[in-house]
């Protein structure tokens, strides 16, 4: 396809009927070409038609969640002014298509549109970053005005903290300059793999400002164009026909019928009520030398870090359930998991580095037995159902994308846990937990400047927002609302820094992060379903916390 031709699809111009155009809302005849434009429009109109994971990304936005936020914990051997990092935002947001869209309604299916006037939400805070960080993570988009993203600087005395770099021995010690760079991107024009591309080009503007060398590259950030839907191009109509069922099934069995019965195994798990919850972001990582020898191990094994760790993660959750569950009942249980997925990899050449939103869902129930845990070779053995299972749906299967066609249709459930939300009633849900593994990110995020500088990140922190805002009946917006109840999100962080121990903590206040690795190292998360509410199941107070350890029993200390 030419680049005019590409240009011209982006744009939404759809060989139907007048009927289909008026359903699908299909462009004029007649448009420009693409020309090396980011959004190939002028501001105000209309770009193209969103897919269907964008489209359930934006209905999330409509209830103020799925946001997500990147920290960046910045070291500079020279002062960096703030009127530099401005214009590196403000380049990054011109070279950039999807900062430059909102969502509107056109026809019978929301559209993307180029914003009406160039606008940079940049701002300067002073104070503990980790308070800016939540701030920001829970602030709203306006969908339909835009723009979709927001960028804060923290400075002064306290933006170290939390950053962890204290274990690593750098404490930015030599450091003229320290500074947090907070980027909030909403989840339907990004995702992980975008969001850490958008910082280290950053990075990158950033080091080609304020260096006193003369650099070989010039102080632009990569070109990156809104491209088409493409996860929606690799699905055939066939494949719309197939899922069906399943979707009826998904549909009938969580909102209906008695599934939840199943999910929560008879009660022993309980089911969640809640009208308020806000994202509570916890750390955890593991130390440099746990990380080798785990990558090694899973290596020599036969099965990738992934599936170890979700192993592990399913074998936890059978303790916990089995710690509540009368003595000797629950042997044996019925997890579901579900893994979001890179799409990139089925995309055809030239679309490997596509900036947006390209995940699919991948979802699974594997039966998790208590005899999995208790020896070394139960354990891989386990880990090894897991990793064939999931090597066979990512490939000759290709389940991530042919579950596309699922994804609008359950914006019901989306909206059916909102209402009940804000009249604390018991959610419905699809998993027990969900995982996100971008593996090694050395050269999608190096921390430095590709072609040097003095500015580099020592600390990386990325989160989803999952809790949605209630409104009352009477229309006034309210506290923050877990649409299904609290989400706890916790992360299997992988990195070179040293680390308390290998396990997420379960707070009252709800964790729902998704917090990405150090600039060098790979990462892994384990997402327990926020309809789980695991700490209403072991039933904390306020100043309570819980460890879930899931590490192995061979290998736990005396």
């Amino acid at each position: 396809m030419s680049l005019v031709d590409e240009g011209l699809r982006l744009k939404g111009v759809l060989k139907r009927s007048p009927l289909g155009s008026l359903a699908w809302g299909a462009a004029p005849p007649v448009q420009h070409p693409w020309e090396n434009e980011v959004v190939p429009v002028a501001p105000g109109e209309w770009v193209r038609p969103l897919g269907n994971m964008e489209a359930m990304m934006a209905y999330g936005g409509s209830l103020g969640t799925l946001n997500t936020v990147v920290a960046m914990w910045l070291t500079s051997k020279q002062h960096v002014p703030q009127d530099t990092v401005r214009e590196a935002v403000v380049l990054l947001a011109r070279r950039t298509g999807i900062l430059q869209l909102c969502v509107g309604q056109r026809a019978l299916r929301p559209w993307f549109r180029k914003v009406s006037q160039e606008h940079v939400p940049f701002a300067v805070e002073t104070g503990d970053p980790l308070q800016t960080y939540s701030r920001a993570l829970h602030d709203p988009y306006d969908m339909a005005e835009g723009p979709l993203w927001r960028v804060k600087l923290v400075i002064g005395d306290q933006v170290m903290k939390g950053s962890c770099v204290g274990d690593s021995g750098d404490g930015g010690d030599g450091s003229a300059w320290r500074g947090v760079l907070i980027v909030c991107v909403h989840h339907c024009i990004t995702d992980g793999v975008t969001n850490l591309s958008l910082c280290q080009d950053l990075i990158d503007i950033m080091n080609s400002t304020v260096s006193v060398y003369p650099l070989p590259r010039p102080p632009l950030a990569t070109l990156r164009p809104v491209t088409p839907a493409l996860a929606d191009d690799l699905l055939a109509p066939t494949d719309y026909l197939k899922a069906l069922p399943y979707l009826v099934t998904k549909l009938m069995g969580r909102l209906i019928l008695t599934y939840n019965k199943k999910l929560y195994l008879g009660g022993v798990l309980q089911q969640p009520r809640t009208s308020h919850a806000r994202t509570h972001v916890l750390q955890r990582h593991l130390t440099a030398t746990l990380t080798s020898k785990l990558v090694k191990l899973c290596r020599e094994k036969g099965v990738t870090v992934h599936s170890c760790v979700v192993a592990a993660a399913n074998i936890a959750l059978l303790r916990v359930a089995q710690k509540h569950a009368e003595p000797g009942r629950l042997h044996t249980a019925a997890f579901n998991t579900t893994n979001c997925v890179n799409l990139r990899r089925y995309y055809p050449e030239g679309h490997s580095d596509a900036a947006g939103c390209h995940i699919g869902l991948e979802e699974h129930e594997q039966t998790v037995r208590e005899e999995d845990g208790r020896s070394e070779e139960t354990f891989w053995g386990f880990s090894k159902v897991l990793h064939s299972r999931l090597q066979r749906s990512l490939g000759p299967e290709q389940r991530p994308v042919k579950n596309g066609p699922l994804l609008r249709p359950c914006c019901l459930i989306l909206w059916a846990n909102h209402r009940l939300t804000r009249r604390a009633q018991p959610n419905r849900t699809d998993a027990h937990f969900m995982t996100t593994n971008m593996g090694d990110l050395r050269d999608l995020l190096p921390g430095v400047g590709r072609a040097g500088g003095p500015i580099e990140a020592v600390h990386l922190l990325r989160s989803v927002r999952l809790s949605r805002r209630a409104v009352t009946r009477r229309g006034e917006q309210g506290a923050d609302s877990a649409g299904g109840g609290r989400r706890d999100k916790q992360e299997i962080r992988l990195r070179k820094q040293k680390s308390t121990r290998f396990y997420p903590r379960l707070t009252e206040n709800s964790p729902d992060s998704t917090l990405d690795c150090l600039k060098k190292r790979r990462f892994l998360d384990i997402t327990p379903d926020r309809q789980n509410s695991l700490d209403g199941i072991l039933d904390c107070t306020p100043k309570n916390e819980y460890s879930l350890d899931i590490t192995p029993d061979w290998q736990r200390s005396p």
